[in-house]
């Protein structure tokens, strides 16, 4: 089986999570200060420093999991996106296979990937629509892929779909993400 896995590569997240490993690092720098120097068992404020401090730790190494475990995977016969953890979902689990793609185009909203719209979701994100030939259109957020990486996506789900027998006649993903651009000029967010 030939896979292609595209992991979130926008240099916006490697300074999330950059930003995530030094919260990380004080939080640890601040256990190991507290516990060098001794801290008295019977104080209360020693405990919620200490407590925070783990919280801290806990929640941002389940970010930059999450963050991880976000990505493309392009199979021989389908395109398979894993759903966000979580309530506040933006991209649910998706299967897309190659032979039932009619059209492949990219949009902006400030929606999830069902169309639905997000509780504290204000900017408009880039996804890419993949539409059936049924009239469904499955939507998969690339808010933070890199322009080369959505173009490849893009160019590899139509060469895997033409190898399925499905003879797609579109524009390559570079000039779709041209046309994306020019079309929504506020929207500067795939570099």
């Amino acid at each position: 089986m030939n896979k292609k896995v595209f992991y979130q590569g926008s240099i916006i997240l490697y300074i999330v999570i950059v930003l995530l490993f030094a919260i990380i690092a004080a939080a640890v720098y601040v256990l190991v200060v507290l516990f060098t120097d001794g801290f008295n068992i019977n104080d209360w404020f020693y405990w919620i420093v200490i407590g925070a401090c783990c919280g801290i730790i806990l929640l941002m190494g389940y970010k930059i999991i999450s963050f991880l475990r976000n990505r493309i995977i392009l199979y021989d016969d389908e395109i398979f996106v894993p759903g966000h953890w979580g309530d506040q979902k933006v991209q649910y689990e998706l299967h897309i296979r190659y032979c039932d793609i009619k059209d492949i185009r990219l949009v902006a909203r400030d929606k999830d990937s069902k169309g639905q719209s997000v509780f504290g979701v204000f900017v408009q994100m880039p996804y890419i629509i993949f539409e059936g030939y049924d009239g469904k259109q499955k939507a998969v957020n690339v808010y933070y892929y890199s322009k080369k990486q959505v173009a490849s996506i893009i160019d590899l789900a139509v060469e895997r779909a033409k190898k399925q027998g499905n003879e797609l006649n579109l524009k390559s993903g570079l000039e779709l993400i041209k046309e994306f651009i020019a079309g929504n000029k506020k929207i500067a967010r795939i570099k």
